[in-house]
C-alpha cells in the first residue's frame, strides 16, 4: 500500500535472487509468479546475492547487519525470519496491536529519524540522517529524500518492496501492473529467509501460510456478491479504490467475492462518487489508519456516498490497511478476517 496506503508506491517489480559466481540456483519459493519471485543458491552462504529489484539489479555482499527500515510494511516480513534485531533505525509511523505485543516491543526501542510525516502519512527523512546510521541495507521504499541514487552514491543498497516500485516520492499510484496472489507473500517471505540467513524457518512459514490459504478457498464458496476495498483516510472528500493490482483483490476472490474494480489492472486509485454508485457493491471494506470506528465516517464526508447500498444496509468492513496490502503475512490474516465476515461457507 502506499504509505499509509495510498500517498506511496505502486506498480509491482520482479524480486529475482541471483548468486554471483555460482554454477548452479536453487528456488525456495514455491507459487511464483511475474510479479514477484525470489531464488537462491545451493552454496553455503548465499552471498553475494544480486537482486533485481525495481528493474534494477542490486547487489547484497553479506547477510545484512544494519538495516534501516522506512515503513510499517516490512515489519510482517522481518519478524517471521527473526530479523527485527537487524534494523538500527526506522522510519514512519508504527501502529501498536498489530503486530503483536513481542513485535510492538522491538519497535519501540529502535530510534525513529523521522523529520516529518507527509500529508498522506508518507514519512520522511533527510538522506544524511540515513546514511549516519552506517547501514548495509535499506528496506523498503523510496521517498522525495532517500531516494536509490542517493543511496548507492553512499555505497548502501536499497531494497523496495515490490507492491511499491513505480512510485518514488509519491509518484503514480494508479500506474499499471500485474495481477498479484498469494504466491507474492510466499515470494516475499522466501526472499527474507535467503536474504538474513533464515531459510528453514521461512519455508516452515511459507508452509503455514499455504494451509491458512487453503482452508478459506476450501471453506467458503464463490457468490456474486459484489465488494469494493476503498482507502477512506487521506484526505475529505477523496475515495481512492482498489484494483487488480492489490493484495486485497486476491483476498476477495478466495472469501468468493467480487470485487467491482477488480478489471482495473492498478493497485489503487481515485474514484469518483459517480463511478461508485454505478457498481454500487453489496459491501464495503473500508481501509485507514487510527481507530477502525472513525473510517464509516469519513467515508461519509465524501457527499453521496450515503447513497451506496452498503451504508444503507451497514455491510461494512472498518480494516487497518496493512490486512489488504502489501503482500505479507497480514493479507493472509485479512483473508481470514474478510472470510468470516462476508463469506458463505461451504
Amino acid at each position: 500500500m502506499a504509505k499509509k496506503p495510498c500517498s506511496v508506491f505502486a506498480a509491482l517489480a520482479v524480486v529475482t535472487l541471483l548468486v554471483a559466481g555460482c554454477g548452479s540456483s536453487r528456488t525456495d519459493s514455491s507459487a511464483q509468479d511475474s510479479s514477484s519471485r525470489a531464488s537462491g543458491t545451493t552454496a553455503a552462504t548465499g552471498f553475494p546475492l544480486t537482486v533485481e529489484n525495481c528493474g534494477r539489479k542490486v547487489t547484497i555482499k553479506s547477510p545484512p547487519q544494519r538495516v534501516v527500515l522506512l515503513g510499517d510494511e516490512e515489519v510482517p516480513l522481518l519478524a517471521s525470519v527473526g530479523a527485527l534485531g537487524k534494523v538500527v533505525a526506522k522510519i514512519g509511523d508504527y501502529p501498536t496491536g498489530i503486530f503483536g505485543s513481542s513485535v510492538d516491543a522491538a519497535l519501540a526501542k529502535i530510534p525513529n529519524l523521522n523529520s516529518r510525516v507527509a500529508g498522506g502519512g508518507g514519512a520522511q527523512a533527510s538522506l544524511e540522517s540515513v546514511i549516519s546510521q552506517k547501514p548495509d541495507l535499506v528496506i523498503g521504499y523510496e521517498t522525495t529524500t532517500v531516494t536509490r541514487a542517493g543511496l548507492q552514491q553512499a555505497g548502501i543498497p536499497l531494497v523496495v518492496n515490490p507492491s511499491f516500485c513505480g512510485e518514488v516520492g509519491g509518484g503514480d499510484r494508479g500506474a499499471t501492473v500485474e495481477p498479484v496472489s498469494f504466491g507474492n507473500v510466499y515470494d516475499q517471505v522466501s526472499f527474507y529467509g535467503q536474504l538474513f540467513g533464515r531459510r528453514a524457518q521461512a519455508t516452515s512459514g511459507v508452509a503455514q501460510l499455504k494451509d491458512r490459504i487453503a482452508a478459506v478457498r476450501n471453506g467458503y464458496q464463490r457468490t456474486s456478491r459484489t465488494a469494493a476495498a476503498l482507502y477512506v483516510g487521506k484526505s475529505a472528500g477523496l475515495i481512492e479504490a482498489y484494483g487488480g493490482g492489490s493484495m486485497v483483490n486476491a483476498e476477495l476472490q478466495a472469501a468468493g467475492l467480487v470485487n467491482v474494480f477488480g478489471s482495473a489492472k492498478s493497485r489503487v486509485f481515485s474514484v469518483s462518487t459517480e463511478s461508485l454508485l454505478a457498481k454500487d457493491p453489496d459491501v464495503l471494506i473500508l481501509l485507514s489508519t487510527g481507530d477502525p470506528s472513525s473510517y464509516r465516517g469519513k467515508l461519509l464526508q465524501v457527499a453521496g456516498t450515503e447513497d451506496l447500498s452498503a451504508v444503507k444496509t451497514n455491510s461494512l468492513m472498518p480494516e487497518f490497511y496493512l490486512y489488504a496490502d502489501p503482500a505479507t503475512q497480514l493479507t493472509v490474516t485479512g483473508a481470514e478476517r474478510l472470510a468470516r465476515k462476508f463469506g458463505t461457507a461451504k
